[in-house]
């Protein structure tokens, strides 16, 4: 048998240039405007494979195109209550080997002051992405492909509704908002069932267009935060509720599932305390609750002359056990993005200690990275085990998980 090595790449290469104009025509009222134009080169895949003699045989795909944009925007006071933000953008994309793609990006945002301590704001926006981020949503090690804009892959387009309330307590020098948002997305696009251009079994150019499939999106919530910005005591706390859904024609049966990017609930706390003018201890705490993945439900060892036997589906734990006879184990797909992952939480901390020179200030600072080291899951992946006391085996769902506890020293001097 030829021992053969693979090796699978893939990467952007952007070069930009940017210009941005202000232009005050008062105290109350302000112009923006300004361009972009940006030079994306994309290699999604690049793909080589050689065996013992050195015989290579190499493969890739690469795409070239100009995303370009002209922008102008209009901040006016008209009232010491009223407030407004309006502008537009128009850009797209030159490609000289397929279509130009171009659109109109209206924006526009209004804030009204109730009070001298409660305002309400509200927001709209139209936005294109002229690329797309590919992302496994199965198991194995997360892997993100950026690809260009298509005439079967046209740019994702997204409206934005926002609406807010924001309330100080002056005395207190604390300031609490609540915010909803609504967006809606379109031509969005995923792998489809199965599919992916990084296999090692293919090292023919297999057009990435006929592995994707493209759809439209959801995403709503609500946030709340309150915050502390002054005194020896400081921080915030933040709580987001939020929902993302996809839905695509051929993936699901057609039917809505959460995307990937569903994280339920998520919620952030950081607080810093002055013990005196040179000591300031910090923290910080995070958790988003787990995102949905593509993980099969089941498996079942097949006798398809006499039908297949179905021995189980996995159980909210990542540690329930399906047993089958044989060695040609067959995935149950069932729903997609059907399992939960586990939560993600972690604790940092530090503190820091500061001196000012005559000439300059110094800062050393003392971290925790993951205090309490959680091992919080990076990736999910399938492993195979013989039970010779049943004489069967069984499909196990394991995590990957990195960064444990870690300590770190900092030292800074600003001049």
């Amino acid at each position: 048998m030829t021992e053969k090595r693979s090796e699978n790449s893939s990467g952007i290469r952007d070069y930009a240039f940017k210009t941005d104009f202000d232009y005050f025509l008062s105290n109350n009222h302000h112009l923006k405007f300004g361009a972009l134009i940006i030079h994306h080169h994309y290699q999604p895949k690049g793909y080589s494979v050689s065996d013992a003699t050195n015989q290579a045989i190499e493969s890739s795909q690469e795409f070239k195109n100009v995303e370009f944009a002209f922008y102008w925007e209009d901040d006016f006071q008209i009232t010491n209550k009223l407030s407004t933000n309006f502008g537009t953008r128009f850009g797209g994309v030159l490609d000289a080997n397929t279509d130009s793609y171009f659109n109109i990006e209206p924006r526009v945002s209004l804030d009204f002051q109730l009070s001298k301590s409660t305002a309400i704001h509200s927001a709209y926006s139209r936005t294109n992405q002229y690329m797309h981020l590919l992302s496994n949503t199965g198991l194995g090690l997360p892997t993100d492909l950026w690809v260009p804009v298509t005439q079967h892959t046209p740019a994702v387009q997204a409206d934005q509704y926002a609406l807010g309330v924001t309330g100080n307590i002056p005395h207190k020098s604390i300031l609490i908002s609540v915010e909803t948002y609504r967006k809606y997305l379109r031509n969005i696009i995923t792998y489809k069932d199965g599919a992916t251009f990084l296999s090692v079994d293919d090292a023919e150019n297999i057009d990435w267009e006929e592995n994707v499939s493209s759809g439209k999106g959801w995403s709503y919530g609500t946030e709340f935060l309150v915050s502390k910005n002054e005194g020896r005591l400081q921080g915030l706390i933040s709580y987001t509720l939020s929902w993302a859904i996809n839905q695509f024609a051929d993936i699901n049966q057609g039917k809505r599932f959460y995307a990937s990017t569903d994280r339920r609930h998520a919620i952030s706390m950081a607080g810093s305390y002055k013990l005196s003018p040179k000591v300031n201890v910090s923290v910080n705490w995070i958790f988003n609750a787990g995102n949905p993945l593509n993980v099969p439900q089941g498996f079942y060892h097949g006798n398809f002359a006499t039908g297949a036997d179905i021995k189980g589906v996995w159980g909210d734990t990542v540690t329930y056990e399906i047993r089958t006879r044989g060695t040609d184990l067959v995935p149950y797909a069932g729903s997609t993005n059907s399992f939960k992952a586990e939560s993600y939480h972690r604790l940092d901390m530090a503190v820091q200690f500061h001196k000012k020179k005559k000439k300059y200030e110094r800062f050393w600072e003392f971290g925790l990275f993951n205090a309490y080291n959680r091992k919080n899951p990076f990736y999910y992946y399938l492993e195979r085990e013989n039970d010779f006391s049943t004489n069967s085996q069984r499909m196990v769902l394991r995590k990957k998980s990195f960064l444990p506890i870690l300590p770190s020293i900092t030292y800074n001097l600003k001049f």
